[in-house]
């Protein structure tokens, strides 16, 4: 059994037209409130509940507690990588187009 998508708790006020809830925005941490319609909070609410032959894994490979925090540095270090080599890309691009500029290649493309 999994736990609800919302606790109870959250859920500050039903009038039978709209609901207030409140969360916590992972983009800044920071815990909010919003009220929409019961039919909004409810398509809301059936988003989380997984159809009737999903097989839910808790904890195994990259989603294993044991290793989620190294699994995340792991990304963040490769993602750094990788845009440092988009930015060589484009300045090496840059470079040669202004190249065949001054010796008088045009691209049209």
């Amino acid at each position: 059994m999994r736990r609800p998508a919302i606790a109870g708790r959250q859920i500050e006020s039903y009038d039978g037209r709209e609901v207030t809830f409140r969360y916590r925005d992972k983009t800044d941490g920071e815990e909010k409130t919003e009220t929409v319609t019961v039919e909004e909070f409810i398509s809301r609410l059936i988003r989380h509940i997984p159809d009737k032959n999903f097989k839910t894994i808790r904890h195994y490979g990259v989603y294993s507690r044991r290793i989620k925090s190294l699994c995340k540095k792991l990304v963040n270090e490769w993602q750094k990588t990788a845009r440092r080599w988009i930015v060589k890309a484009k300045c090496l691009e840059r470079m040669i187009r202004d190249i065949a500029i001054d010796n008088g290649f045009r691209c049209d493309g």
